[in-house]
C-alpha cells in the first residue's frame, strides 16, 4: 500500500491539479494527505474551479483510496461540491478531513446530499469551518440517512 503526505508545502491549485491528476492512477494508493497547502479555488489566480474537478476525478476513479486529508486548504462550497460528486461515486473512501476551510451552509448542503448516498465513509472532519447553525443541521440530517457515521 502506498501513502503520499505532501501537507504543508504551500502548494496552489496548480501544482495541486497536476499532482492529483498523477495519484489518481495509482492502484495502490490508500492514504493522500494534501493538509496545509492552499489548493481552494478561493487562493487560484485562476478564474475556475481549483482543484475540484481533479479531487472529483480521484474520489470517482482510485478505488484503492482509503482516507485523505484536505484540511486547511482554503477550500470554499465549489470545490466541496467536486468533492461531494466525487463521495456518490465512491464507496471505498473510509475517511475525510475537510478541517480548516472556508465551507459554508452551502457545503452543508452538498455534504448531506453526499452522507444520504455514500454509506461507506465512517469518518467525516469539518471542524473549524463557517457551516452555520443551517449548515451543521443539514449535515445532521444527511447523518440521519447514514448507517456508517
Amino acid at each position: 500500500s502506498k501513502v503520499v503526505n505532501i501537507g504543508c508545502n504551500f502548494i496552489t491549485s496548480v501544482g495541486g491539479q497536476r499532482l492529483i491528476e498523477s495519484c489518481t492512477p495509482l492502484e495502490k494508493l490508500v492514504r493522500l494527505d494534501l493538509s496545509g497547502n492552499s489548493l481552494g479555488h478561493k487562493v487560484s489566480h485562476l478564474a475556475g474551479p481549483g482543484c475540484g474537478p481533479c479531487l472529483y476525478d480521484i474520489l470517482r476513479e482510485n478505488l484503492s483510496l482509503r482516507e485523505i486529508s484536505l484540511a486547511g486548504n482554503k477550500l470554499g462550497d465549489a470545490d466541496v461540491k467536486f468533492i461531494a460528486d466525487g463521495l456518490c461515486e465512491n464507496f471505498t473512501l473510509a475517511s475525510i478531513n475537510l478541517s480548516n476551510n472556508d465551507l459554508t451552509c452551502v457545503a452543508g448542503d452538498y455534504i448531506r446530499q453526499m452522507l444520504c448516498t455514500n454509506g461507506d465513509l465512517s469518518e467525516l472532519n469539518l471542524g473549524w469551518n463557517k457551516l452555520s447553525n443551517k449548515g451543521t443541521m443539514l449535515v445532521l440530517d444527511g447523518l440521519r440517512g447514514n448507517n456508517v457515521l
